[in-house]
C-alpha cells in the first residue's frame, strides 16, 4: 500500500499498484489503474489525472475508490 502507481511484468506475472487519486506519493498526479483482458490477452494501463486536485473534490464513486487511503 505505497500509493505509488507502478505496472511491471516480470516472468510473465504482471505487478499492479494503480497509485491513489487522492493521496498520490510518487509526486505524479492521481492515478489509477485500467485493466482489459479477454481469452489471449492482458493490457494494464496506469491513468493518471490531469489536474492535481480534481475539480469536484466529493462524491460517492471518489469516497468508494478512495476508502482504504482513510484506514
Amino acid at each position: 500500500h505505497t500509493h505509488a502507481a507502478v505496472h511491471e511484468e516480470i516472468d510473465g506475472i504482471h505487478i499492479i499498484n494503480p497509485g491513489s487519486l487522492s493521496y498520490p506519493r510518487d509526486g505524479n498526479p492521481g492515478s489509477y489503474a485500467l485493466i482489459t483482458t479477454g481469452p489471449d490477452s492482458f493490457d494494464c494501463r496506469i491513468i493518471y489525472l490531469k489536474d492535481k486536485k480534481p475539480k469536484n473534490s466529493g462524491g460517492l464513486l471518489r469516497s468508494l475508490l478512495n476508502y482504504s487511503d482513510r484506514l
